[in-house]
């Protein structure tokens, strides 16, 4: 039930390996550029959504997918982390970047 606001830095368009792009938004979350996505490995190889870094790149900016990382939240029921704004989905398999944490030991 928490709720909070998301700045949008701006918009990025991300060439795909199939050739296709998809427009996606660009957060500041606390002074960093990232793009929060789901993608169709959550909840199965990976956390529900993540996010992955904007970063320089030779006079422009990359999506970095590699660096995708899940929230905190995915780590604890105590966590409050932002879900990806709607429509905010990479279609093709993201399998790079952190995997959907494992299940505690009892």
């Amino acid at each position: 039930g928490v709720h909070t606001r998301l700045s949008e830095a701006g918009r990025a368009v991300v060439t795909l390996p199939d050739h296709t792009t998809v427009d996606l938004e660009v957060t500041d979350l606390h002074g960093n550029l990232v793009v929060i996505f789901h993608d169709p490995t959550n909840g199965a190889q990976t956390a529900a959504w993540r996010r992955a870094p904007l970063l320089p790149d030779e006079g422009g900016w990359v999506v970095d997918f590699n660096r995708a990382q899940n929230f905190p939240a995915h780590f604890t029921p105590f966590g409050t982390c932002p879900t990806p704004p709607e429509g905010q989905g990479v279609p093709l398999a993201v399998h790079a970047g952190e995997k959907a944490p494992a299940e505690p030991i009892d």
